[in-house]
C-alpha cells in the first residue's frame, strides 16, 4: 500500500514505485488538483489503473459540479470498513 497525503506525493509515488499499482483511492476534492485532474495524470503513468472516488459531498453534487463523470466509482462519506472493501472489490473486479 502506498499513501500520499498530497496529490504532488501521489503522482510522486507513481513515478518512482517499480512495482505495480492496482487502486487510486482518492477524494474529489483535493488541495491543489481535483481529483479527476489527479486521476488523468496517474493514468499517464499507469494507464491500467483502477480508480476509486470518495468525497463528503453526495455524488450528485460532485458529479453536477464536473468534478465526476458518469460512470465513474464513487463512495460517499462517511463509510463504514465494510461499505469499502466492498466497494474496492466490486471496482477490482470490473473488466
Amino acid at each position: 500500500m502506498l499513501l500520499a497525503a498530497t496529490p504532488a506525493e501521489g503522482l510522486h509515488k507513481a513515478e518512482t514505485h517499480s512495482g505495480k499499482i492496482d487502486l487510486l483511492i482518492t477524494d474529489v476534492i483535493l488541495p491543489g488538483m481535483n481529483g479527476r485532474i489527479l486521476v488523468e495524470k496517474m493514468k499517464e503513468l499507469r494507464a491500467q489503473l483502477k480508480v476509486l472516488f470518495v468525497s463528503g459531498y453526495a455524488e450528485n453534487v460532485v458529479s453536477e459540479g464536473g468534478h465526476l463523470a458518469p460512470g465513474m466509482n464513487f463512495l460517499q462519506k462517511p463509510f463504514t470498513h465494510d461499505s469499502l472493501s466492498g466497494k474496492v472489490r466490486e471496482v477490482l473486479d470490473q473488466f
